[in-house]
Formats: C-alpha cells, structure tokens, sequence
C-alpha cells in the first residue's frame, strides 16, 4: 500500500508525455524478461510492433510540442 501511494506521488512530478512513453516503452523490457527468465516465446512480428508502439510514443514525446506550435502559427 506504501509502494502504491508513493508511486503515483511520484508521477505528480513527471509530465504526461514521459508518463505515456514509460508505459510504452514497458513492453520491449517485460517481452525479453519473459523470454529469457519465463521462457515465452514472441514472434519477431510481436517485438516489432512493440518497438513501433515505443517509437510511436517516442516521436510523441520528442515532437509532440513542435507540431502544436506549428499548427498554431498557421
């Protein structure tokens, strides 16, 4: 219960853009913990979609702001 309240204390203090991408770029880490330590297997087409998911995010988070910016000065 501790651990729960001081994380989302904890995300107070991040912006939703860096809260989006953690979440996203979750996948790529549990995917490869699972199948080192779990023994999952994915096909490759699963860790490529995961990595464009992070990408996604990634290009969100980077340039995100600047397209806001733009659109506004047209």
């Amino acid at each position: 219960m501790v651990a729960t309240f001081c994380q989302y204390e904890a995300l107070k203090h991040v912006s939703f853009p860096f809260q989006t991408l953690g979440k996203c770029a979750k996948m790529i880490p549990v995917m490869a913990w699972g199948s080192l330590v779990g023994g999952k297997r994915y096909r490759p087409r699963d860790y490529f979609i995961a990595g464009l998911v992070t990408a996604g995010c990634a290009l969100f988070v980077l340039l995100g702001e600047l397209l806001v910016v733009h659109a506004a000065m047209l």
